[in-house]
Parts: structure tokens; sequence; C-alpha cells
């Protein structure tokens, strides 16, 4: 399943492979992948509160991109 986030523009994507593309296809209960482009996150509180939240969700695959 894609989500759009509205007005945010993206490109068709390709197939994925290698190492990514086995760590996808093991993620029985689903994938999540997390990208915030050029978007500066450096604040150590964003990333816990990420990491918090993520921690809840130890049955799915995580991507931080």
């Amino acid at each position: 399943m894609e989500v759009n986030v509205g007005g945010l523009s993206t490109s068709a994507a390709g197939p994925l492979t290698g190492e990514l593309k086995k760590f996808a296809d093991s993620a029985t209960n689903g994938l999540i992948i997390v990208a915030f482009g050029s978007l500066d996150v450096g604040s150590d509180r964003f990333f816990d509160a990420f990491n918090t939240a993520f921690s809840n969700l130890s049955e799915y695959h995580i991507v931080w991109r």
C-alpha cells in the first residue's frame, strides 16, 4: 500500500533489490518506511519520540531512510 501525503510529489518506485528486498520480503506483518527527505529533524527529542513509538511495533520491520 502506498500512502500519499497531501501535496507532496513523488516519482514511481522501482523494485527493491539486494538486502533491502530480503528484509522487506521477511516482514510477514508489514514494513514501515520512514523518510523525512531534506527536513531538518536533528532534535534528539524528535528521534526519541519515534524510537519510543516504534519500540511498541515490534511485529513490523522498520526502515529509517
